[in-house]
């Protein structure tokens, strides 16, 4: 071969030997590339738990909300039985009656062996007059100037308050035999208020 010959043959190896390195360091850069495009931003999968966290949070939070709202409004409910029941035992005739009637039937809310809520023990069968003879008069019917009287005795029963000595039962003196109305009350132990007696027993067990 010509001394020409041999420098065409390696003028082409060089050629040939640069272009290929040139499609090798591309073809990395490619790759690089689309390795990168690839791959997860290392803080989603926490900025996902994040999100579905906040969610379930959210529906948390809403949920104890409708919760208290709706004890909020039990709440009320039982409040305004109290001032119907209230109202129609003692027919408003004093402060003091009201509160008497008002703590029996907390007392009885507090005692294992009646209802543990104010309406149930309002509701009991056969317990208050004014609801077995149905003259149970609703709380919206309570003329407003009585009603505010009646609900002041019942927040006080409410916080506490009780001038029975923990009655759980009364009844009127005009509806009882005036004989037997002297036994029960040489017998128990009672609380006379507005003609009304307020004791801790029941007097025909």
């Amino acid at each position: 071969m010509s001394e020409k010959a041999l420098k065409i043959v390696m003028l082409i190896s060089v050629i040939y030997l640069a272009l290929g390195m040139c499609l090798g360091s591309c073809g990395a850069l490619t790759d690089d590339s689309s390795a990168d495009s690839s791959e997860k931003v290392p803080w989603a999968d926490d900025i996902s738990e994040l999100n579905e966290q906040n969610e379930e949070d959210g529906q948390i939070e809403g949920s104890e909300q409708n919760d208290q709202n709706l004890s909020e409004t039990s709440k009320e409910d039982e409040k305004k039985n109290l001032v119907s029941l209230v109202y129609s035992e003692g027919w408003n005739q004093s402060d003091n009656l009201n509160l008497a009637i008002a703590a029996v039937v907390i007392n009885r809310v507090r005692n294992p062996d009646f209802p543990n809520s104010i309406t149930d023990v309002i509701f009991q069968p056969n317990q208050f007059i004014s609801v077995y003879t149905n003259t149970l008069v609703d709380y919206e019917n309570i003329p407003v100037e009585e009603r505010n009287q009646v609900e002041s005795a019942v927040e006080s029963a409410l916080l506490g308050k009780d001038p029975t000595n923990g009655a759980f039962f009364y009844y009127e003196i005009k509806d009882i035999n005036p004989d037997e109305n002297v036994r029960i009350m040489t017998t128990y132990h009672c609380t006379e208020i507005d003609r009304f007696v307020f004791l801790r027993k029941y007097p025909y067990n």
